[in-house]
Formats: C-alpha cells, sequence, structure tokens
C-alpha cells in the first residue's frame, strides 16, 4: 500500500466499501475545523451555497426583462400571506 487515498479509492471502485460510509468514517475522524476548512477549499460550505444562491437569483431577474413585475408580484404574494397568517 504505497498511498492510503488511492487504496481507499480503490476499495470504494472494487465495490467493498460504500462512498457514503467512507465519508461518514472520515467526517468522524477529522476535526470540526478540518470539515469547515474541506468545505470551504470545495465552495460548499453553507455560506457559498448562499452567496451563488444569491448570484444566481440576481442574474435571473437582471436578465429577465419584466424583472419588476416579477418583485412586484413577490410583493403582492408576500402581502396576502402575511394578511391570512
Amino acid at each position: 500500500m504505497n498511498n492510503p487515498r488511492d487504496y481507499a479509492l480503490e476499495l470504494i471502485d472494487e465495490g467493498m466499501l460504500n462512498a457514503r460510509d467512507f465519508a461518514i468514517m472520515c467526517v468522524k475522524w477529522m476535526s470540526v475545523h478540518d470539515v469547515e476548512e474541506m468545505l470551504k477549499a470545495n465552495e460548499i460550505d453553507p455560506r457559498s451555497v448562499y452567496e451563488d444562491r444569491l448570484a444566481e437569483i440576481h442574474e435571473e431577474y437582471i436578465e429577465d426583462p419584466d424583472w419588476r413585475r416579477n418583485i412586484a408580484q413577490i410583493q403582492e404574494a408576500d402581502a396576502f400571506l402575511q394578511r391570512t397568517a
């Protein structure tokens, strides 16, 4: 076994180890800080995901010629929900 990482991936590829089970083993072994840094490095931490979604929504409205109408519809729906709550 030259590289334990390669060996672990081989076990997964050969069906001897379930990828989810391996992920659980890794997360339980790592410190909370290590997990946070890994999520950030792969841009899947909650802040990155939230910021990506905001950027998508912004692009959708900027590209939509009826964006003012869309915002008005959202505000109307919100007002309706508040009245009926």
